[in-house]
């Protein structure tokens, strides 16, 4: 039967009881079991299994707009889906585990994050010719709740991308690919940057790759095509990557006596060890703003000087004091392991005594005081693999690795020179002697140069790896930090004796400014876009220099699309941050799936057309739109109409009247009699609300303030709002009933 004809059918036998269930609806729009009239059964959900990484986005009531990625390992049977998952981002607890159920109407399910609250989801469009998908989720426990997107990235048994070290480079710089699946014959990887293919690998394992970045590669996905399989990396890779402007744009205060920093791969977060109270500090990087200050581990001894992130974004390792290494939780900097190895407890300036090889499989600990080494650690068996020590009058101090992890570079105080360590033979193939007391490495991104401060030398030595040469270049009092931007075209060196950085040429090794920050500048970290550096004190503070304007882009509707920018930065898709400076204009461009269509931007006031002055930080949302009405809710106890206009009987508005109907309605005998009107009539109403997406509008615009009213129904004002609101629903369900009942006989 068309949906016409069932509306008249509906007008001429109970007029009345409509108009009454549109009052209900107003005060629940819920009810249980039946399906709708005259809707087409839909297809069988497609098969998502596979593993799946994308954004997501949405609205916390006490934290305000949050973003992020997400990870997971779906495997689907007829009755239902398992799988692990991990969030990054705007988060607290990262890992969980995912189950859902499959049936003709779609997939839905749970998200939990033990001991964190669970999360609810719907996938509400999925495209598998294009591997994309979209849904819905929500918080109920704290009334959170958004949008994600995701590609499939993977197939269960083909190669898998796990992560990309660095996540951003220029032409000629050296990459390294992690996760399983590869063919450990090169020639059998077929790897290309976001189109652009890498004529030859450097080398090759079942599970890492290393490669130089090709030229003319674009920002975006890299692809590796295997004899099994292709694979997706789960982020974009970056091509633009820049450095820091030369001023000093933030102070931000955090622990006492700060030294080592360090920045997470995605450059969201920061995270600072403060030597004499023993805490790390977490830094929101876009709001600079520290998140949380914890201890350590209320068991290791203090000072803790330096601290280094896993490459995948996981992990934060803190040298914790002469004990041992603390393995914290990147998201909420919890204590997870620790790994026992004598490990940076010296009087002597060390932020850079911690270092981790581009695949995530080793640790470099130096253990700064007279006659100590540097242990390598296997990270996933706490092993120590070797250990290099150069005997008394000698003081390791920083480490630093090449991007390709075929060399580590140590140095020692005291012989004043730089050890070169090859991990495939756990042995050290060179010396290379520097200044006065080397303490900070640091590696250009192609591993053409090797930067080492001299702090009693006041100098930068700078080692040529091709032809061997050490030059020499004067900087500030007391070198200490050194750090090179992701572009390879800058070098950032704090002195810790003249309160300033100095910035030198990459192209000509010289200085060509100097930034005065603070007393006693130590540690230095680049973000991985190379868009802000953060440079540790000798007080309370870390200075940001650089300082651009965050713009983050969040996606909701029921629809699959992208979003990009020019300038570049936003591909989103797989990034939805990006860093512009003060007064850049961005023009954004939303592109549908298939199968959607882009309905329009929303967020803050200077979204609205598309186009954004970075006047301050800024989140625009693109509202994507299914082209298919959205699935009618399963059989259950569910809401029909508020499902029909909201697209999940789990978002908070549906939940609210649902607990509204169970709690009230269904308690008195008159309650119970409004329901059952409204099981008998509701079906229908919903398929007709389903299928027209204006009406969607209005319906959810109606009843948000029935929701408010309902939330506040203790106040003498929300009962007031309730019964004016019947009376307004009233009014409005009987002008869209004629309104659909002349548009449906017109179309017949």
């Amino acid at each position: 039967m068309a949906n016409g004809q069932v509306l008249r059918k509906i007008k001429a036998s109970t007029r009345r009881a409509i108009l009454m269930l549109a009052s209900i609806a107003a005060l629940s729009a819920c009810g249980g079991g039946g399906g709708g009239g005259g809707a087409l059964p839909p297809a069988a959900p497609p098969d998502i299994s596979g593993v799946w990484a994308g954004t997501w986005a949405g609205m916390d009531p006490v934290a305000g707009p949050v973003t992020g990625n997400w990870e997971a390992e779906i495997v689907q049977t007829d009755s239902g889906i398992t799988g692990a998952a991990t969030l990054s981002g705007d988060i607290d607890c990262p890992d969980g585990s995912v189950t859902g159920l499959v049936d003709a109407d779609g997939v839905s399910g749970t998200f939990s994050r033990p001991p964190c609250q669970q999360n609810e989801w719907v996938l509400t469009a999925v495209n598998i010719g294009e591997r994309s998908a979209s849904g819905i989720w929500t918080k109920p426990a704290s009334n959170a709740q958004g949008t994600f997107t995701g590609t499939q990235i993977a197939k269960l048994d083909g190669p898998r991308i796990a992560f990309v070290n660095p996540p951003g480079g220029r032409p000629g710089a050296l990459v390294t690919i992690v996760g399983t699946g590869f063919s450990p014959v090169a020639m059998d990887d077929v790897l290309d940057f976001n189109a652009t293919p890498v004529t030859a690998l450097l080398t090759a394992s079942a599970t890492t790759l290393t490669t130089r970045v090709p030229s003319g590669a674009k920002t975006g996905p890299l692809s590796l095509t295997t004899p099994e399989e292709t694979a997706i990396s789960p982020r974009s890779f970056n091509m633009d990557v820049s450095f820091p402007s030369p001023f000093k744009t933030a102070d931000i205060v955090v622990g006492f006596v700060p030294e080592g920093v360090a920045v997470s791969p995605d450059g969201r977060k920061a995270y600072v060890l403060n030597k004499v109270d023993g805490t790390v500090s977490m830094l929101n990087t876009a709001t600079n703003r520290v998140i949380i200050s914890s201890p350590v581990h209320p068991t290791l001894t203090v000072p803790a000087q330096a601290v280094a992130v896993s490459p995948d974004g996981r992990r934060v390792y803190v040298a914790g004091g002469t004990n041992s290494i603390a393995v914290l939780d990147a998201a909420n900097i919890s204590l997870r392991d620790t790994i026992p190895v004598n490990a940076v407890g010296g009087t002597e300036p060390n932020p850079q005594g911690l270092a981790v090889s581009p695949d995530g499989r080793l640790l470099y600990v130096s253990d700064n005081r007279d006659g100590g080494a540097v242990t390598v650690l296997d990270i996933a068996t706490k092993t120590v693999v070797t250990s290099i020590s150069m005997g008394p009058g000698t003081m390791p101090l920083g480490v630093a690795v090449s991007p390709d992890g075929q060399r580590a570079y140590l140095a020692f105080a005291g012989l004043d020179v730089v050890k070169v360590f090859e991990p495939s033979t756990n042995n050290v193939t060179a010396t290379i002697p520097v200044g006065l007391r080397p303490v900070g490495i640091a590696v250009s991104p192609d591993g053409g140069k090797v930067y080492v401060t001299n702090e009693l030398g006041d100098s930068v030595s700078v080692y040529d790896t091709a032809t061997s040469q050490i030059t020499t270049t004067l900087v500030g009092i007391a070198p200490t930090g050194i750090a090179i931007s992701p572009d390879g075209r800058r070098v950032y060196v704090a002195n810790r004796g003249s309160d300033t950085v100095s910035v030198m040429s990459a192209a000509t090794d010289q200085v060509i400014a100097t930034v005065t920050v603070g007393s006693g500048p130590v540690g230095i970290a680049i973000s991985p876009d190379g868009k802000r550096a953060y440079v540790t004190n000798s007080v309370d503070t870390v200075y940001e220099l650089g300082g651009p304007l965050t713009l983050t882009i969040a996606k909701a509707g029921t629809g699959i699309g992208t979003v990009t920018s020019a300038p570049a930065g936003v591909t989103c898709g797989t990034s939805c941050q990006a860093r512009f400076d003060f007064g850049t204009v961005v023009a954004l461009t939303a592109a549908a799936g298939g199968g959607s269509n882009f309905s329009r931007w929303s967020g803050d006031a200077d979204c609205n057309d598309g186009t954004v002055t970075m006047s301050a930080n800024k989140t625009c949302t693109a509202v994507f739109n299914s082209n298919s009405p959205p699935p009618a809710p399963p059989p259950g106890d569910e809401c029909f109409i508020a499902t029909a206009a909201y697209g999940s009987a789990m978002v908070d508005e549906v939940v609210t009247l649902r607990e509204f109907r169970d709690r009230h309605l269904l308690t008195n005998a008159i309650g119970r009699e409004f329901v059952r009107l409204y099981y008998t009539y509701s079906p229908p109403i919903a398929d007709y609300i389903r299928q027209h997406e204006m009406l969607r509008t209005a319906v959810r615009l109606s009843l948000w303030p029935v929701v408010y009213a309902i939330k506040h129904r203790h106040n003498a004002f929300g009962v007031m709002l309730i019964g004016g609101l019947i009376i307004i629903w009233q009014t409005r369900a009987r002008r869209n009933l004629v309104s659909a009942e002349r548009t449906n006989g017109t179309s017949s």
